[in-house]
């Protein structure tokens, strides 16, 4: 695998995200701030999943020539192995809870949205004349 300084970029800000999420989750519970509202945990757990889902995708898409399926076959397995990772990783944290299953359908929808968004303006298009492979304009 051969990473461009494009794909650099988003396996870099990945990884960051993957260690501001690890940083979060091991934060004790006496020192998160009161939540605004019932249930601002899974808005903020979908909104964190969605951007992990947006970049992992993003640096997957830039680092090798997946078929969109595979890309995100590769991407949402991943994002629900660290969904469930950062659910068991809340067991062991002082005043976190843990394996929640609503935190959990949170990461999972919120990973789909990242991925989805991936797509929206940076998918490959197939070329016209060659079915199957990418135009060379749209080439990640």
């Amino acid at each position: 695998m051969r990473l461009t300084l494009a794909s650099r970029h988003w396996w870099i800000l990945f990884i960051l995200w993957l260690g501001a999420t690890t940083w979060a989750s091991a934060t004790p519970g006496n020192r998160i701030p009161p939540l605004p509202f019932p249930q601002a945990d899974k808005i903020a757990h979908l909104l964190i999943y969605a951007a992990g889902g947006f970049l992992l995708t993003r640096a997957l898409m830039t680092s090798r020539n997946f078929r969109p399926a595979v890309l995100i076959g590769v991407s949402f397995v991943a994002m629900v192995a660290l969904g469930i990772g950062d659910e068991i990783h809340q067991t062991f944290t002082p005043g976190r809870r843990g394996s929640d299953r609503g935190d959990l359908l949170a990461d999972l929808l919120g990973a789909s949205l990242g991925i989805a968004l991936s797509f929206w303006r940076h998918a490959p298009l197939p070329c016209p004349t060659h079915p199957g492979t990418p135009r060379p304009d749209r080439a990640a």
